[in-house]
């Protein structure tokens, strides 16, 4: 949950406030490359014993699971999450000079209601007061950007002001991102 929310706001956290909606699977004109990995590109990074656990510890051998002999990182080890963090936040560090991927900037106002029920839940149960900061935050840009003059939930917020009418959909995951922000806060001892 905790690297979930990492790349959230490394990623996905627009600077004025709620989530982009998504990012393209292409990039370097094929799909997946900014998240894919050889066995050879482990190695490079992080050499040829520690290349040679992480690979077997993540699935990644010569034939792949993706595209290319290109390998989709998958836990199959299963192993406690610590083991290979090290390892990780070196891939990670490596995969940032690569060419990420275009993310597409505008905010659906259903899919941040997602995010704040989701943030809202994660950060009461570990405790996180970040993550419930980062739930309120998005519902104050919902709540107040992502209206029109009348005061109505619209569907879309992007070049820097809302549009298209809100869906249901919409008004239903605010409706219950309200709710479940508002049982976060209160069992945290937050005001909501």
């Amino acid at each position: 949950i905790r690297e979930t929310v990492a790349y959230l706001r490394r990623e996905m956290a627009a600077p004025d406030g709620g989530f982009f909606a998504s990012q393209d699977a292409d990039s370097e004109g094929e799909e997946g490359r900014y998240y894919v990995w050889t066995p050879g590109e482990v190695r490079a990074v992080l050499g040829a014993e520690r290349g040679a656990a992480f690979c077997a510890a993540y699935g990644v051998t010569e034939r792949g699971n993706f595209e290319h002999g290109t390998t989709q990182l998958v836990d199959v080890a299963r192993s406690e999450r610590a083991r290979f963090a090290a390892e990780r936040a070196e891939l990670l560090d490596a995969r940032a000079r690569r060419i990420p991927p275009a993310t597409d900037r505008k905010r659906v106002a259903s899919w941040n209601g997602y995010l704040i029920s989701g943030l809202a839940r994660a950060g009461s149960l570990l405790g996180d007061a970040a993550m419930l900061a980062d739930a309120v935050s998005t519902a104050e840009f919902v709540l107040t950007k992502m209206r029109d003059a009348q005061g109505r939930l619209m569907h879309v917020y992007d070049g820097g002001r809302p549009h298209v009418n809100g869906f249901l959909e919409d008004v239903a995951a605010l409706l219950e991102a309200t709710l479940d922000l508002h049982r976060a806060l209160a069992g945290s001892g937050g005001h909501g």
